[in-house]
């Protein structure tokens, strides 16, 4: 089966890694369904919006206002709860985010073959979760970064007159464009939901993806949401920004990609905590 359907073009383009990956979170036709909704005529090539750090309505909202897609846009109807093409109502919560994680992972790898992709986050030195393990850090990132062309552009809604400020961080880290225009915040405890341990698509010297080696290794856990100020919501850890400023990020990224994934174990590694 899966074999007619990359003759038939239904997953044409995507490397076998991903797709391996894809395929630990989705079934062959959820894969081809979702990846011809990519492939419709409703796809904007450099008009996608990911996001980390924030509320999945506070995203829809900012692509909605720049005529954006997340990719509860173009996937459509499959993300409404209301429609019956989607299988929200259909799956138990851990299938449901593993669905998310599959289709994540191809939405970033078509992101891949454009020229440009929006990251909403909070603002420097908080721009990603401290203990990392969200699906944009450890699943969408890895993917753009394979992207040869690609470019990853941050905006930070949450600060009054940025809402359409953007700046490049890959393959250039431009942060200082942002830095000049709206200075450093002062370091913020924001309130991080915590993540438990999640697949990592990780890359080695010849853009071949690591994968895990089973299903076992795919723990149900959502994008983590950021809270900045007030009390600590229910089941919401507090975690300081400080030390996982975007440009650390940026070269542990370098380092994972470039040296520490040669050799692996059977080509094969796994996220920690």
């Amino acid at each position: 089966m899966k074999g007619s359907c990359l003759e038939q073009g239904c997953l044409e383009g995507i490397s076998e890694p991903v797709l391996e990956f894809a395929l630990k979170c989705l079934t062959n036709e959820e894969a081809v369904q979702i990846c011809r909704r990519f492939r419709h005529e409703t796809w904007r090539p450099d008009c996608q919006v990911m996001w980390t750090g924030m509320p999945r309505e506070h995203a829809q909202r900012w692509a909605d206002r720049h005529t954006m897609q997340t990719p509860t846009t173009a996937m459509g109807s499959f993300m409404d709860p209301k429609h019956p093409s989607c299988l929200r109502c259909k799956k138990s919560a851990p299938a449901w985010n593993r669905y998310v994680k599959g289709a994540s992972a191809l939405f970033a790898c078509h992101i891949s073959r454009g020229k440009r992709v929006v990251v909403l986050s909070p603002p420097p030195p908080d721009r990603f979760h401290p203990c990392g393990g969200t699906n944009y850090q450890e699943i969408e990132e890895p993917i753009l970064k394979r992207g040869s062309a690609l470019e990853i552009e941050m905006v930070h809604p949450s600060v009054n007159g940025a809402e359409s400020f953007r700046y490049q961080i890959w393959p250039v880290d431009m942060t200082c464009l942002w830095v000049e225009s709206f200075g450093m915040s002062p370091c913020q405890k924001y309130f991080w939901r915590a993540v438990k341990s999640v697949v990592t698509l990780r890359f080695n010297e010849n853009r071949e993806a690591c994968l895990p080696g089973s299903t076992r290794d795919i723990s149900p856990v959502e994008e983590s949401e950021g809270y900045n100020g007030g009390p600590s919501p229910r089941g919401v850890t507090a975690y300081s920004g400080r030390n996982r400023d975007s440009s650390r990020r940026v070269g542990c990224w370098m380092l994972t990609l470039s040296s520490m994934l040669a050799p692996t174990m059977n080509g094969v590694m796994c996220s920690g905590t």
